[in-house]
Formats: structure tokens, sequence, C-alpha cells
């Protein structure tokens, strides 16, 4: 099921010290529950409030497995990992889980934990994350 979408969300950044961080930007993804396959590529921005101006712009390849509940035919949870450009920084992995919550056929909730851990200069950025999911088709 291919899907686009958008997200922000508010958590830490810890690189000499800890400070509060911003998330945002878009998605496409396309995965298929309970076949252990998937992947997204995802644009936006990871960065200290404190300084906005500091943060990165980013883009992201993850390999996106998820998987239906029987009992919840409306949640899909799902985990990912893949190689992030933080533009301006340097190259990054990230990892994450959440959960999709299909409102409709066509619209869903994403609620998500996601890292991007910098390798040089070290830094994490984790957030939790809300988005807005546009479903095109089963």
């Amino acid at each position: 099921m291919p899907s686009i979408g958008a997200f922000a969300g508010a958590g830490l950044q810890h690189d000499v010290v800890s400070h509060s961080s911003l998330q945002a930007g878009a998605s496409f993804d396309q995965t298929g529950a309970n076949h252990w396959m998937g992947y997204m590529f995802e644009g936006g921005y990871a960065g200290s409030l404190s300084d906005l101006h500091g943060g990165a712009a980013l883009f992201s390849v993850n390999y996106l497995p998820s998987w239906r509940i029987s009992g919840a035919p409306k949640l899909f949870p799902f985990a990912t990992a893949g190689y992030t450009q933080l533009f301006g920084t340097g190259p990054a992995l990230n990892f994450g889980a959440g959960v999709d919550f299909r409102v409709s056929t066509k619209l869903g909730l994403r609620f998500e934990g996601r890292d991007y851990l910098g390798l040089s200069p070290y830094q994490h950025n984790f957030a939790i994350r809300i988005g807005l999911r546009r479903y095109f088709w089963d």
C-alpha cells in the first residue's frame, strides 16, 4: 500500500550537550503488511529548537516492514532503519518504530519515535512524531 505523508515532532538532540529538538518533513513509502518488505524515502529537517538555523536538511532511504494486527484491523505497527544524509552535517543512520492508525481506506495517522544518529560529528536527534498519511489503494 503506497502512501505519502507529512510529519512533525519534538524531542532531544544530544551532541556535546542536550537540547530540545524538532523534526519535520514528508515521506513516500510502500510496504506490504506481514510480508517483511517495504521502503521509504523521506525529506525534512532535524535540529535544535534553540537554534533552528543550526539544524540540517535531510534525505533518508529506509527499509520499512509493517504488520497487520488481526484483532485490531486499523492498526499497522512498523519498524524502520536506513541511511540519512544530513546536508551541512554529514552521513547518519536512522532507526525508529511506530504505528499507523487507518482512519479510513484513504487517510491515516502515524505515531512514531525516530532517532537520527550522526556519525561525523557524533550526535543523536530523537523525536516523537505525529503525521498524516494519504493511502493510494489497499
